[in-house]
């Protein structure tokens, strides 16, 4: 016994290598420890993959948007609970919510205008007025840099990661007149245990070294950060149709970084069908299974593109990533080459022997594709288990339809929990993605928690984006469900029904997770719809949704049947009968 620990150690030392690259850069100030969790913490948060392996469940999300209640198309002007008049001065309220809690994203339309009041605590007065110009383009956003984006850096929407943390209540108010206003917030909750020490503008050393980090952070591609790790690796041949399997390590550890150097230039057709599945922990269905090219988001390898987990370096030829991926028995990765060619690459890794629970949570990777019909709801990811969505990637391209990118029209919900009703109802898939207006005036833009990849104009439209969700990730208890327009419903419930327009989309979501034990209680108000002219008919996984059983798309001349079965249990059919004169 004794001997096998040591050869186990031994082994692990050999596969390790030097630790993770995350210590201070040499002449660089930590930023010191404080008592409770102030906007430093959360800075760091933001950068700390690793955390996403521990499940807090006292955790939640909230977004508080101008989406309308009535499924309006606009989304515009829409704010929450009754304005106050201040100063002979009317304001609306953005957002309102009980601490402790912290503010992780502000997104506002590229011609948002007024003043914008933060109110903290049930202070007298508010530690932030100023304008959208000011708080986008201001001092605020010379200390944060980049983690303050306006519409003149991104091209298409403003947008802010610096952390706002509140102990006890956040009210954030505009003063604007414009009937077309538009925005998100978002916000994580804590344990109501939790001591938070209020944001304040008045930036000390810990918190302008806290910017200093983690804009170094995730600004440097990983390949980078571990140019100088000692990693494993093994040069491979894959043959064409043949599974290769690259990493088999026993646990506990945890890979930080994987990178498939290709000895010839990679070609987006070429990745696409080579496909990646990764397992862990005796599970018998992979949590990671894609191809390469959709596991780093679509890229085209054409150029250098970082995200902050994700990357590809042309000069190279190296894809790169640096998810954070816990297990406790064992990792096992596989790929397969689809092409009728062999193809030779160098897969080298990093891990770490690092003591991981019994109960940690996994990477997975999921990629799908299939075609949507214009004004329809589609799931996109549905999960029963615990775990943080922390990200998707989209591809669309969609038949002639004006206005071009229309696609990006439609909102995203997100039903958490099982809720009825989704805690998360978006205002369009452009500003999701941080972008608005079809992202017409921005047809690239490339930051490392979110971007477009790249957009066209031809037929009716097609874009790459994609958004990484770190401290804005989403947590879960027990299940999640992803479901997302195409295109705005109101908008296109007048097109010609006899043929409706599609779109082909393909999209990658990840997430951290842990499958459900056993069965889960859920009650979504999430239906599978499928309209025949057949009584008996029944819908089916690949039908499209419907909320609430509200039926929007027209439908051409005579008498249907609209089957319907909840999400979460498609065998509980009902058939409605709507004739249409």
């Amino acid at each position: 016994r004794g001997w096998l620990l040591s050869a186990v150690f031994a082994l692990g030392l050999l596969a390790c290598g030097s630790p993770t690259p995350d210590s201070p850069e040499p002449g660089s100030t930590p930023t010191p420890a404080v008592q409770g969790k102030d906007t430093a913490y959360f800075v760091h948060q933001m950068t700390d993959l690793a955390r996403f392996s521990r499940f807090d469940p006292s955790q939640r999300v909230v977004l508080r948007s101008s989406h309308d209640p009535a499924n309006q198309a606009e989304d515009t002007g829409v704010f929450h609970g009754d304005p106050y008049v201040l100063n002979n001065k009317t304001w609306h309220v953005m957002f309102d919510e009980k601490g402790p809690g912290c503010i992780t994203r502000l997104w506002l339309s590229s011609h948002a205008e007024g003043r914008l009041r933060f109110e903290f605590d049930n202070e007298s007065s508010p530690r932030l007025d100023l304008t959208v110009a000011e708080f986008f383009g201001g001092t605020l956003k010379e200390a944060a840099g980049p983690l303050i984006l306006s519409v003149s850096d991104t091209g298409s929407g403003n947008i802010s990661y610096l952390p706002m943390p509140f102990q006890s209540r956040c009210t954030v108010l505009t003063d604007t007149t414009q009937p077309d206003f538009k925005y998100q917030i978002n916000a994580l909750i804590l344990d109501p245990t939790d001591e938070v020490l209020t944001f304040t503008p008045l930036f000390d050393d810990r918190t302008r070294n806290s910017f200093v980090e983690a804009v170094t952070r995730i600004h440097t591609p990983a390949y980078r950060r571990f140019q100088n790790a000692e990693k494993q690796e093994k040069k491979y041949t894959l043959q064409p149709n043949q599974p290769e399997m690259l990493l088999n390590f026993p646990g506990p550890a945890s890979i930080d970084y994987i990178e498939f150097q290709f000895a010839d230039e990679p070609t987006t057709e070429m990745l696409n069908n080579v496909a990646m599945s990764l397992y862990w922990d005796g599970l018998e269905q992979p949590s990671v299974l894609c191809s390469l090219i959709d596991f780093f988001c679509g890229n085209r390898v054409q150029e250098n593109w970082n995200a902050m987990p994700l990357g590809y370096q042309g000069e190279q030829k190296k894809l790169y990533s640096q998810f954070y991926m816990p297990f406790y028995d064992k990792a096992q990765l596989y790929l397969e080459n689809k092409n009728d060619k062999p193809i030779t690459l160098t897969f080298r890794y990093h891990v770490n022997l690092v003591n991981v629970p019994r109960d940690t949570l996994y990477l997975y990777a999921r990629s799908h594709q299939r075609v949507f019909h214009i004004g329809m709801l589609y799931p996109v990811l549905e999960f029963e288990g615990n775990g943080y969505f922390a990200g998707l990637n989209m591809i669309n391209l969609t038949e002639s339809l004006e206005p071009k990118c229309y696609f990006l029209e439609g909102d995203e919900y997100f039903y958490v929990n099982g809720e009825a009703d989704p805690s998360w109802s978006g205002t369009g898939l452009d500003n999701y993605f941080n972008g608005d207006n079809r992202l017409e005036n921005a047809p690239r833009f490339q930051y490392p928690l979110f971007g477009c990849i790249g957009r066209t104009e031809s037929a009716g439209g097609g874009f790459n984006c994609y958004r990484f969700q770190l401290l804005d990730a989403i947590p879960f208890k027990t299940s999640l469900v992803l479901a997302q327009e195409a295109g705005c419903p109101i908008r296109f419930a007048s097109l010609p029904a006899e043929r409706p327009v599609r779109g082909n989309t393909k999209w990658t979501c990840f997430w951290y997770g842990r499958p459900a034990p056993g069965p889960v209680t859920r009650a979504e108000n999430l239906f599978y719809c499928n309209p025949t002219q057949d009584p008996s008919g029944t819908p089916d996984l690949n039908s499209p949704l419907i909320q609430s059983q509200s039926f929007q798309i027209r439908l051409p001349k005579g008498t249907w049947w609209i089957h319907v079965a909840p999400i979460w249990d498609i065998t509980k059919v009902q058939s409605i009968k709507k004739v249409v004169e």
